[in-house]
């Protein structure tokens, strides 16, 4: 079973809990057990993952080019995604995937206490609530 990584290496964020799963194999040789999983993120950025049972080594992520994704993709025996799903460009997405009509963008903001508990016992979620209060303001004032 995969683990979870959480790296960023080079600038680009490698996470597998959110990442595509595409292929592995799990390889025994002198008493030394190392699995590969071969991993897409949801931008398109290839990447193993190699795992020992040797609990002083730790996990390893590497990066890789698409070329070198496919060639890993060919040699690992056990395919979790086909050919066409795991290779093909994937959708430009900007921040969340859209819920309504347009993708959403995370932001944070700073609250007072009382603003907050308020929030909290709104119906739905607190981004909900926001959303809502932002939108009637803007439609009151465009």
């Amino acid at each position: 079973m995969a683990i979870e990584l959480n790296r960023i290496v080079k600038g680009h964020r490698y996470d597998t809990s959110i990442s595509i799963l595409l292929a592995s194999d799990e390889l025994i040789s002198n008493k030394t057990q190392t699995t590969t999983y071969l991993y897409r993120t949801r931008r398109g950025l290839f990447f193993l993952v190699r795992q020992f049972n040797d609990s002083s080594k730790k996990p390893k992520i590497l990066p890789l080019e698409k070329d070198q994704a496919i060639e890993q993709f060919n040699k690992l025996p056990e395919k979790f995604q086909d050919f066409t799903e795991a290779f093909s460009d994937p959708e430009d997405i900007h921040g969340r995937p859209p819920l309504f009509e347009k993708p959403l963008i995370k932001t944070s903001l700073w609250l007072k206490e009382e603003m907050l508990e308020w929030l909290k016992k709104q119906p739905g979620t607190m981004s909900e609530v926001i959303r809502k209060l932002i939108q009637d303001a803007m439609d009151k004032n465009p």
